[in-house]
Order: structure tokens, then sequence, then C-alpha cells
């Protein structure tokens, strides 16, 4: 019975967190006995986000599979944290089935045992920022435009004075 109110706060914990956060999918995996992250299931706009279906995000290798490379050092960094019982929201990006980056902001609870003191799975959340991260990219290239043609106008504009106040 314990068992059963325990599983049961798991689940409501973890439906409490999901629906305080704006997401475009939902997923809950759980740790198996080799201590790897199993996917059990995702909700929400999972397939039109990754390209991929359930079955075909699982048999790639899931998550891990699909981290930008050079994003994979901080995904273990997230582990690690919920590894500790710490929740996590992290920007990171992943590699769509078309081969397309996409930013994912992700909101990750750990789902904790206190009798084995470990992480036996995880509830979390997951919103495509890729749109935001493009027009941030986007705005920082026409600010170091701005700023380097700024800097160009301003000598230019200097040495024109400095002629002119020659010829004065």
């Amino acid at each position: 019975e314990e068992a059963a109110k325990e599983s049961g706060h798991y689940v409501e914990e973890g439906y409490r967190l999901i629906s305080s956060v704006t997401f475009d999918y939902m997923f809950s995996s759980e740790v198996d006995p080799d201590g790897e992250l199993i996917l059990n299931w995702v909700a929400g706009a999972f397939e039109p986000i990754t390209g991929y279906t359930l079955e075909e995000y699982i048999a790639l290798g899931g998550w891990r599979a699909t981290l930008y490379p050079e994003d994979i050092a901080a995904d273990e960094k997230d582990m690690e944290m919920l590894r500790s019982n710490q929740p996590i929201i992290s920007e990171l990006r992943t590699i769509k089935k078309n081969g397309e980056t996409s930013w994912a902001r992700v909101y990750a609870h750990p789902i904790w045992d206190n009798e084995e003191n470990a992480l036996v799975g995880i509830y979390g959340a997951v919103q495509d920022i890729t749109e935001r991260k493009n027009a941030e990219l986007n705005l920082y290239k026409a600010n170091s435009l701005l700023n380097i043609t700024g800097a160009v106008a301003h000598v230019g504009g200097g040495r024109r004075n400095r002629r002119h106040h020659r010829r004065a």
C-alpha cells in the first residue's frame, strides 16, 4: 500500500511539474537495472518537433543520440544534477530526423527513491526555442555589424573633420 501511495505521489508530482510549464512536449523516463535511462512515454508535439516517432527515437538511442555533439558535456552535467536529486532547466541543441539543428529548453525533475537514495526516473517538459535562439543570433549579428559600421564611420568622420579643420 505504501508503494502505491509513493507511486501515486510521483505521478502527481510529475503532472504538477509539467502543468506548471508552457511546453511543446513532455516525457517520462525510468532508470533500468543497468543505470540507463529508458524513455517511457512522450506526449504533445514530440513527433513534429523531432521528426521521429517514439519507436524510431528509442531505436536510435533516444535523447543522447540526437544531441548536438558539442552539447553532450552540458547534458552530462545536467544528469549529474538529476542524479543528485536536483531539478534542472537547460538549453541544448538537438538534431532532428531531417538533419536540422533545433534548440530545446528542457525542464527535468528527478524521481527519487528515498530508500535507495537514488534516481529512479525523470519527469520533464521540453520547449522548442529554435525561433527565439535564431532571433537572438540574428540580433547579435546585426548589433555586431552596427558596431563595426559605427566604428568605421567614426574613424572616417574623424579624418574628414581633421581635414576640414586644417583647411579652415
